[in-house]
């Protein structure tokens, strides 16, 4: 069997959320079909040998030319097909009989009929509701305030009018699925969270130190907010004196940049770009996640608990994970002091629970037979 992988991000190298959850995918690809094209973004990371890939073919694309600045030449492009694109799918695919198209991520739904017109199934794959992260910036003006209430419209109807194309539509947490079943049918609807490889996040000797750690892409202003909300409402405790916050990730460091022009966080330090953070977070005392916007689900909560790092959360933070209580979850700035004291005290300690559940829901191996499971029920694997 073939199938065809689409997505406009670069996953190599596997850095950050998003290209952790299209490698995830592709290797679940990898270990149901005999054979997969997977047209992705261009990538500066040539050697996609390293991934250890044999049964995949990786055909880039550079899906920014051609962007349109102007607005109404975007909002179209989101309800128009790529002649470029179309050309490249079809060279790649040229003489291969393609059995499901998975399309991975943002706005590429009008890609569905194309293929469905051609007799092939389509699944599609979700990171979040993108719609509803438009729906959650902030606006730093009134016409600020229109643009991004105009994008959220545009965004919203192109999820509504096209996703509910595909064969299968999949959901990156419960939340999530439920924003998508008020106009999805259910039976089209699936979850699978995001998760990582157990063997990828075995790491070996190494020695826990006393650090607090906050991982992701601090251009994302979900990261960048409530990097602010920790440093303003619960890091200036006097218990945290002799503690030290690293800052890990695209922008970590010019994000502690700015905020240094405006007040003087103590024991704080930014790493920037690290090209592998498991071992800082494996390393840390403690992971935060100190989210108040967001949707879907967190990878670096998920990479946490692989690596038997504590994480202490808000609920927005934690959304969609199905922990049993192994995250420590706290809204409130005096309660997310308090429980992050007694973690770096060793008065809380949930690692081990954390990474049972991990493996039971959130690594490779369940979340392949649960694209199983949906490949039978659109008639793609034999039941």
């Amino acid at each position: 069997m073939r199938a065809l992988f689409l997505t406009k991000l670069a996953p190599f190298p596997v850095k950050g959320g998003e290209n952790i959850r299209s490698y995830g995918l592709i290797r679940i690809l990898s270990k149901i079909f005999d054979e997969i094209v997977a047209i992705i973004g261009k990538t500066a990371n040539e050697d996609f040998r390293h991934y250890n890939f044999s049964n995949v073919s990786f055909c880039e694309f550079d899906f920014k030319a051609g962007s349109q600045s102007k607005l109404y030449k975007r909002y179209r492009s989101k309800f128009t097909l790529n002649r470029e694109l179309i050309t490249h799918i079809e060279l790649s695919v040229k003489n291969i009989a393609i059995d499901v198209v998975f399309i991975d991520y943002d706005y590429y739904g009008q890609y569905i009929p194309y293929f469905k017109s051609r007799g092939i199934p389509v699944i599609y794959g979700t990171h979040n509701v993108q719609s509803r992260l438009d729906f959650q910036m902030p606006a730093v003006s009134v016409k600020n305030s229109i643009s991004l209430f105009t994008e959220y419209l545009v965004n919203m109807f192109h999820e509504i009018y096209y996703f509910r194309k595909a064969d299968a539509l999949i959901a990156v947490s419960k939340p999530d699925k439920r924003t998508y079943a008020r106009y999805i049918r259910r039976d089209r609807l699936f979850v699978i969270p995001n998760f990582v490889d157990e063997d990828e996040y075995y790491l070996p000797g190494i020695t826990k130190g006393d650090y607090v750690i906050m991982t992701g892409n601090f251009i994302a202003y979900q990261n960048n907010v409530g990097l602010h909300w920790f440093l303003e409402n619960v890091w200036k405790d006097k218990c945290f004196k002799d503690k030290r916050l690293m800052l890990a990730g695209i922008s970590s460091d010019i994000s502690l940049e700015e905020i240094k022009k405006e007040s003087a966080p103590g024991n704080v330090e930014a790493l920037g770009m690290v090209d592998d953070l498991r071992p800082c977070i494996a390393a840390a005392a403690v992971s935060i996640v100190p989210l108040i916007h967001g949707s879907g689900t967190r990878l670096k909560c998920i990479e946490s608990m692989a690596l038997r790092t504590q994480l202490i959360s808000t609920s927005k933070g934690a959304e969609g994970i199905d922990h049993e209580g192994s995250i420590e979850i706290a809204d409130d700035p005096q309660i997310f002091r308090e429980k992050l004291s007694d973690i770096l005290n060793g008065r809380i300690d949930h690692t081990d629970k954390a990474y049972e559940v991990y493996r039971k829901k959130y690594s490779l191996a369940p979340n392949l037979e649960v694209f199983k499971c949906i490949l039978k029920r659109i008639g793609v694997l034999r039941a």
